[in-house]
């Protein structure tokens, strides 16, 4: 292998690194959320609360630091953004209140938001179209290893040391991953003059201003925001879903959630395969298109009645699933519009992705009323807005005219 493969392959397990820390925030501690819910006397639905928290925390912290990171570098963004995580998360270790909870989950997002947001940008400095298309589905694939680990490692952190391990093992991750990131990345993006305040915020928001006119980028923004949505859907019900409403125990909860890691991993190298004949574009809305037909297939066998655990599992991997083959794709596809503001387009997808994630989230929380009915009718309109928004804007191909 050359140096430049060697070099290539290591720059995508450290950007997956980084990527990897929103996943671990979230589905490390998923299995641990009753036995948090019980030690800090809070109903379990104030405790799922958190999960929105993140992902607020993390739109706010990728909406600063995408367009910053066009001005003064991708890397000291980065490393303020782990710091500020590691921080966080080790603070949690002593919180003994849900509010605080609640408050140092959105702490800790806007480090991590800073810290993802510069993975896409980094990829987008150094390469277009399918090549970029190939290094984020590498990307991806290490990535995925980590909510394919992660609820099982919480789960043995649970039940050897406590819920509050598993946040000191997070703070030793961003710990990890903020040397890896400063003594094993080279800058792609270095500050070019030395500029103020005001001129930094005003470049801030034209970059905004470039990616919100470009009708195109904008299906995709929302195409991949609402596919993300759907899954984060889940991700917030899961718990409930798979552990209250089936019964499952929490040992086999990993193995239930990691069942959508894997269909996940199995499209993203399918995807890479794909583009041996298609263009990333078009790779994408067949995911986009499946993840729609998975997940109207769930709502109705829902609406029927007397759901099985095996049939909700079986059509949730079919539909979450794709995003192994529709992120990689899409976001190819759509940071290759930007060359120049790839920081502030990389933040601009991933503030709606939270923000999507938080509300719709919280919006099934909020309408729980101890079925499965909301989860599975909120993936099915969050799938519907993804299929509709991605080929009325972008087109059906991608390639039309503006």
């Amino acid at each position: 292998m050359s140096s430049a493969a060697t070099y290539s392959l290591a720059l995508a397990a450290i950007l997956a690194g980084l990527v990897a820390i929103g996943p671990f925030a979230i589905d490390t501690y998923l299995p641990a959320l009753p036995a948090m819910a019980l030690d800090l006397g809070a109903p379990i639905p104030w405790v799922q609360a958190s999960i929105p928290a993140y992902l607020i925390g993390g739109a706010l912290g990728q909406f600063i630091g995408g367009p910053l990171s066009d001005q003064i570098g991708r890397k000291p963004v980065g490393l303020f953004g782990l710091s500020l995580y590691g921080l966080s998360s080790l603070a949690i270790v002593f919180t003994q209140s849900v509010e605080m909870l609640l408050l140092l989950r959105f702490t800790q997002a806007l480090g991590g938001g800073s810290t993802t947001v510069i993975v896409a940008a980094v990829v987008r400095d150094s390469l277009d179209g399918k090549s970029a298309a190939r290094m984020m589905a590498l990307i991806g694939l290490i990535m995925t290893s980590a909510p394919l680990v992660a609820p099982a490692v919480g789960a043995g952190l649970l039940l050897v040391s406590g819920w509050r391990a598993i946040f000191v093992l997070l703070a030793l991750y961003a710990s990890l991953m903020f040397v890896l990131l400063k003594w094993r990345v080279t800058e792609t993006r270095p500050r070019a003059t030395e500029i103020s305040g005001r001129q930094m915020f005003a470049a801030m928001l034209h970059n905004y201003g470039v990616v919100f006119r470009h009708r195109r980028a904008l299906g995709y923004v929302f195409g991949l925001g609402f596919a993300s949505a759907t899954m984060f859907v889940f991700l917030s019900s899961s718990a409930f879903a798979y552990m209250e409403y089936f019964g499952a125990s929490e040992q086999l909860f990993p193995v239930l959630f990691g069942a959508n890691i894997l269909t996940m991993m199995t499209m993203n190298r399918l995807g890479v395969l794909g583009l041996r004949w298609l263009e990333p574009e078009i790779l994408c809305r067949i995911g986009v298109v499946i993840l729609l037909l998975s997940m109207l297939a769930l709502a109705g066998y829902v609406a029927l009645g007397d759901p099985t655990l095996n049939g909700v599992v079986a059509l949730i991997m079919a539909g979450v699933g794709m995003m192994g083959l529709i992120y990689p794709q899409g976001i190819a596809s759509y940071l290759h519009f930007f060359p120049q503001q790839a920081g502030a387009a990389s933040a601009l997808l991933g503030i709606l992705q939270f923000t999507l994630g938080a509300v719709c989230g919280a919006l099934v929380n909020v309408l729980h009323d101890g079925g499965l009915q909301p989860m599975a009718t909120g993936m099915a309109i969050t799938a519907s807005i993804s299929c509709v928004a991605l080929f009325a804007l972008a087109g059906p191909t991608g390639k039309h005219a503006d």
